[in-house]
């Protein structure tokens, strides 16, 4: 079977990450209003189904209160 790659890019932040009943972790991410384009792009992929693989890169200003306690 033939896979097809499309690359979605934009600018996101979590808002909330939880264990669920099932032991699945939901992860909800928001992204800048002006992204439409993005947003349906993975309304597609959640009406067809489509899993997504991904790398993030963090994003760690300065101004943050908490930007120096940031460890993986």
């Amino acid at each position: 079977m033939k896979s097809k790659k499309s690359v979605i890019s934009a600018d996101l932040e979590v808002i909330r990450v939880q264990t669920m009943a099932s032991k699945a972790i939901r992860v909800i991410l928001e992204m800048p209003e002006h992204m439409i384009p993005q947003m349906a792009m993975f309304a597609e992929c959640q009406r067809n189904g489509i899993y997504l693989h991904g790398d993030f890169t963090a994003i760690v200003t300065e101004d943050k209160d908490n930007a120096n306690d940031f460890d993986f």
